[in-house]
């Protein structure tokens, strides 16, 4: 491996290592507990919008066949 290599893998080692202890147990849980909530709002939202444009697709079409009865 060349020195550059060898540089940026000591780096990130030694910085990731610093990430992950300067966060107790408790902060790495709520950090998930977060992330969690997060992504389910996200998947939440992203299905009530599909719903709700496959539900008015359906009006619109009951709403055509209604008036194609009419006289």
């Amino acid at each position: 491996m060349s020195d550059k290599a060898v540089t940026f893998a000591s780096y990130t080692t030694s910085g990731g290592s610093f990430f992950v202890g300067a966060l107790s147990l408790s902060e790495w849980a709520a950090i998930a507990g977060i992330i969690g909530v997060a992504a389910t709002w996200g998947l939440n939202y992203w299905v009530q919008s599909r719903r709700l444009k496959m539900e008015e697709r359906e009006h619109q079409a009951r709403m055509a066949q209604l008036e194609k009865g009419k006289p």
